[in-house]
């Protein structure tokens, strides 16, 4: 049949592609050329075989579902391997499908461009199918047309060319491959021709083909009679159908859908499904800190849901400290965000938000030199692989300072009271019995959280409030179940009902723990919502009213004695891989720690070989090693203070703002050989200071060996330069201390 009838087809095929790609009815549509080319070269192929047409069919239909999954596969972002790809993208699918299933389809846009890629496939395919097997050009053509005018017609108005160039190259197909099976009939019949026939067939052919076109966009009334009542209605009815599958698409409504949206309002409504599509990878440090990643916090109950009523935005650049109000019993924490899911402006933040790596607006209330941050959103939208790092402040007050907390709010807490006027009156009963027994704040608070913790059942099923009820009112005293936002709902309500400022709080919970990764895998079913209560001195404290998640632990009294505890005055820390400008520095950064090695005196290297001296010299200071570890301190907590010692000796002094895990830090980059074990004493430390569960004993010996006499006499030969192996990564001759 010819490779230029083959080139017409594929312009075809790829003039229908192109039309939806332009189209953008989302992102993700460029896969649908290779689609179609591999598609077309595999109908040609399959054409021109010998295959009965079932098994060509079916064969179709397997490798196009094949092709289709890969290619929209590659959509995802590129930190995904390909069996988590594959895993994902069937979690999206199946989260689609229960969606529609359930009347209220979520998730539709990767399932649109795999239906998309899927049709287009089919498309191309029964066109090779119908040119090559059925040499007929007509039915051949119809596929791609219909494709094209249903994207021309529902589309923007710079769509029209697609259609036109559509109708011109499919006349042209048909008419060419009509010439040619007139010459194979010729031929078979031996039927002589002028070898000019071509080109005046193709001639008066082209003549035709335009006069169509151009009467075709002149004649009066043509347009009009493409929208006849009954056809009208019926595209109409097909508009509606579309839009439910797909509501998110470009052109069509666009309505807040999906259970894990944070945006201004939070309803409260029926069931949630929540999928297990990754939406974030997180790492954090101090590690122990990590609870929440705050989306948004709302301050406003309607009775059906919660409103965010802060209308101001302060725009921040990128690392430009917020002058947020100064709490008690604060530590930095940390973090970076990898946004895999979706593209947006949200910027989580855990608690208090003190720097961003972006610049943002953020959504808050102020009074006087401050502002409270309520909702963060990047100055422009921030792509599925970027990259975003916040540094906040975390509350870690202990149960005494809380209980013993003022209870004289300051005049601006007095919206975080505020409760409809309808509310009803039992809901208000049922917060004054449960509390009744107690005569400060947090302790009221623990007897709310405790009593949803342990009468409300756990339930995503459930079936929204009636439209003339109060949403709290009816999970507290009808349904009996529910989910987060009804928990939280209902412990803030009461927290309100007996004069505790109290609000609602949304976004994810930690997540999934990657060892190997040293980061926090969050998936959509991750989505969340809790309770923040104000203390005076103390600022938002969190709790967990929901059943199903686990209880937030504070410290003791006993640990609040011997945990060290610092206040908002403390430098703020920057990752040290981010290069921040000069103008956007925040006041009193921690400076890095420094490692580099004071250049060997040569005085000293003339000197030091005294065997004699030498043996005496260490014999003396293994005995005074030995005696200054106290007899009382437990295994783990003797191996830190050996770490301690260590750095000392090297220079590298633990500052009073730092943690265990920043000292760590320090510390491996002056002795990296000993990273590792260094790491678990750090672990081990912590582990026997926080956690009711002690350190492996075995362990902690292997690791006494690591920390040996010979690591003190290492540290010291390289205070005073004698290192010849640590003087090599010396370069520019300056001392530990001098940087400190």
């Amino acid at each position: 049949m010819g490779i230029g009838l083959f080139l017409l087809l594929l312009w075809l095929q790829l003039t229908a592609a192109w039309c939806i790609v332009s189209a953008e009815w989302t992102k993700g549509l460029e896969v649908l050329p290779g689609v179609t080319v591999l598609a077309l070269v595999i109908g040609y192929l399959l054409a021109l075989s010998r295959w009965p047409p079932i098994l060509t069919h079916f064969y179709s239909f397997t490798v196009g579902a094949s092709i289709s999954f890969f290619f929209t596969s590659l959509l995802l972002p590129g930190t995904l391997g390909w069996h988590e790809r594959f895993i994902n993208l069937g979690w999206r699918i199946g989260y689609w499908l229960e969606s529609v299933r359930a009347g209220e389809a979520k998730g539709g846009p990767i399932a649109f461009v795999l239906l998309l890629s899927f049709t287009v496939w089919w498309s191309a395919y029964l066109a090779a199918w119908f040119a090559f097997r059925k040499r007929n050009g007509w039915l051949a053509v119809i596929p791609g047309g219909v494709l094209t005018v249903i994207n021309a017609y529902y589309g923007p108005s710079s769509l029209v060319i697609y259609p036109i160039a559509y109708a011109f190259v499919s006349l042209l197909f048909v008419l060419w491959l009509y010439f040619r099976e007139q010459e194979e009939e010729w031929a078979h019949h031996r039927v002589g021709y002028s070898p000019y026939a071509s080109f005046d067939f193709f001639r008066y052919g082209l003549a035709f083909i335009l006069l169509a076109l151009a009467f075709a966009w002149l004649a009066p009334g043509a347009k009009a009679n493409l929208k006849v009542s009954f056809l009208k209605e019926n595209w109409e009815k097909v508009q509606r159908e579309w839009n439910k599958l797909f509501p998110s698409l470009k052109g069509y409504r666009v309505p807040k859908i999906g259970q894990a949206h944070f945006g201004k309002e939070l309803d409260l409504g029926g069931p949630v499904t929540l999928s297990g599509i990754v939406v974030l990878e997180v790492e954090a440090y101090p590690r122990e800190l990590v609870r929440y990643w705050k989306a948004a916090s709302y301050d406003f109950y309607t009775g059906r849901g919660w409103l965010n009523t802060d209308n101001t935005a302060f725009l921040f650049g990128a690392w430009e400290e917020i002058p947020v109000p100064q709490f008690a019993l604060r530590q930095t924490l940390t973090q970076t965000y990898y946004l895999i899911e979706p593209e947006g402006r949200l910027i989580y933040a855990a608690a208090q938000p003190l720097l961003l790596s972006e610049k943002a607006f953020v959504i808050a209330t102020g009074e006087g030199d401050w502002i409270e941050p309520s909702l963060l959103l990047a100055s422009e939208p921030i792509k599925p692989g970027a990259v975003v790092r916040v540094v906040s402040q975390v509350s870690v007050a202990d149960e005494k300072s809380l209980r013993k907390a003022s209870t004289e709010y300051p005049p601006w807490i007095a919206r975080y009271l505020q409760l409809p006027a309808d509310l009803p009156q039992r809901v208000k009963d049922l917060a004054l019995e449960i509390t009744s027994g107690y005569d400060n704040p947090y302790d009221k608070a623990l007897a709310l959280e405790r009593y949803l913790r342990e009468t409300i059942t756990y339930n995503e099923k459930i079936p929204p409030p009636p439209e003339d009820r109060d949403a709290v009112d009816y999970f507290l005293f009808d349904l009996r179940q529910g989910y987060c936002n009804y928990y939280a709902s209902a412990m803030v309500v009461m927290a309100r009902a007996v004069g505790i400022p109290a609000r609602l709080v949304a976004g994810y919970t930690a997540g999934e723990y990657l060892a190997e990764k040293g980061r926090w895998r969050v998936r959509e079913k991750n989505a969340h919502a809790w309770v923040e209560v104000f203390f005076p001195g103390y600022g938002w404290v969190e709790f967990e009213p929901t059943s199903v998640q686990s209880p937030i632990v504070r410290l003791s009294r006993v640990e609040e004695e011997t945990r060290p505890l610092t206040t908002r005055e403390r430098p703020l820390r920057i990752p040290e891989e981010v290069e921040v400008p000069e103008e956007s520095k925040p006041p009193l950064p921690l400076p890095p720690p420094q490692t580099l090695v004071s250049p060997p005196s040569e005085k000293f290297k003339k000197f030091w070989p005294l065997p004699s001296g030498l043996a005496a010299l260490t014999m003396a200071l293994r005995l005074i090693w030995l005696k200054l570890e106290p007899p009382e301190l437990r295994p783990a907590s003797r191996l830190y203070l050996r770490l301690l010692r260590l750095g000392q000796l090297a220079g590298i002094k633990a500052r009073p703002y730092q943690t265990p895990l920043e000292y760590l830090e320090s510390l491996t980059k002056f002795f990296p050989e000993k990273a590792e074990p260094f790491r678990k004493v750090v672990g081990f430390y912590l582990q026997e200071r926080f956690s009711p569960e002690p350190p492996d004993e075995e362990a902690l010996l292997g690791l006494e060996k690591e920390l040996s006499f010979r690591m003190f006499l290492a540290s010291l030969r390289s205070r005073y330069g004698l290192s010849g192996d640590k003087e090599k990564g010396n370069q520019d001759g300056s001392s530990p201390n001098k940087h400190r």
